[in-house]
C-alpha cells in the first residue's frame, strides 16, 4: 500500500496516494502545530504525493525543517527562497522525525510509510536547495573552527540535537576562544565572501545566522564528524592563537 502516516502529539492522520496534508501556525492548516508561536511560519510546509513519492515540502521562507535519518542526525530542509521552487525531500520507508524550530518550542512529528517506489533504490538528496556550494571561498581552519562552534548543536543526534546556531560568544567557548568578537568576525567574513559569490538568502539582519548554519549544513559545508576534528584543534592549538 502507498499509504503514509503523519502523526504530531495525539493528531494521527493516514494519507493515500493523492491527499495532501499541509502544517503550520494557521488554524485553516490541515494540522495546526501551534497557534501561538510566531516562530512557526502560518504555512510551514505540505506532506504530498508526486509521480509515486510522497514528498515533505517545505514552504516556509524563514524556518529550516529538519529531517531526522535513521542515524539520529540532521539535515536541514532549507528555507523556500523567492526566486526557487520550495524545497522538498521524498519520504521512503520507514520514514523519519521532523523538527520545525519555532520561537518558544522546537516542534517534532513523524513521516512513516512501509512504500519504497520500485523506480528508487536509495534516498534521493532534497530537491530545490541552493546550487552554490562555496567554491571559491577561503574555508581557512579558522573560520572553520568557528563555523562548526556555531553550529555544533546541529552536529549531534536526536534528541540532543538543538536547532539554532549558538551565540558568538557560546561559539567561542565551545571553540575554545577567548572572545565571542572572534567568532563574530570569523564568521562575517565568511558570509560576506559566500554572498559575493551569489549564495542567496544570507542577507544581513538578526536571522543571518540561522540562514548560514542551514545553508553550510544543506550543503554539507561542515559535518558531525567536524565536531572530532574542532576537539583535535583545540587539543594541538598553541596558548593564545587567536588571530583572524
Amino acid at each position: 500500500m502507498n499509504e503514509l502516516t503523519f502523526t504530531h502529539k495525539d493528531t494521527v492522520r493516514v494519507l493515500e496516494a493523492g491527499e495532501e496534508l499541509t502544517f503550520g501556525r494557521d488554524t485553516r492548516c490541515d494540522v495546526v502545530i501551534s497557534d501561538g508561536d510566531l516562530g512557526v511560519s502560518r504555512v510551514a510546509g505540505v506532506i504530498r504525493h508526486s509521480d509515486g513519492v510522497w514528498w515533505l515540502v517545505n514552504l516556509s521562507s524563514t524556518r529550516a525543517l529538519h529531517v531526522i535519518d535513521d542515524t539520529g542526525y540532521s539535515i536541514p530542509l532549507p528555507v523556500t527562497l523567492a526566486s526557487s521552487s520550495p524545497t522538498r525531500r521524498p519520504v521512503f520507508a520507514p520514514g523519519y522525525t521532523v523538527l520545525l524550530a519555532g520561537e518558544v518550542w522546537t516542534y517534532n512529528f513523524t513521516l512513516a510509510t512501509d512504500h519504497i517506489p520500485s523506480t528508487v533504490t536509495s534516498p534521493l538528496p532534497a530537491q530545490g536547495q541552493p546550487t552554490k556550494t562555496g567554491g571559491g571561498v577561503m574555508l581557512t581552519d579558522k573560520r572553520k573552527e568557528a563555523l562548526v562552534a556555531l553550529v555544533s548543536g546541529y552536529l549531534v543526534p536526536y534528541p540532543r540535537y538543538n536547532p539554532r546556531p549558538l551565540s558568538y560568544a557560546e561559539a567561542a567557548v565551545v571553540a575554545g576562544l577567548e572572545e565571542g568578537s572572534t567568532v563574530r568576525r570569523r564568521i562575517e567574513d565568511l558570509r560576506k565572501d559566500l554572498k559575493e559569490i551569489g549564495v542567496p538568502g544570507l542577507n544581513d539582519g538578526n536571522d543571518a545566522p540561522r540562514r548560514l548554519a542551514e545553508w553550510v549544513l544543506s550543503t554539507r559545508m561542515v559535518t558531525p564528524a567536524d565536531l572530532a576534528w574542532l576537539e583535535r584543534r583545540k587539543a594541538e592549538r598553541p596558548d593564545g592563537d587567536e588571530e583572524a
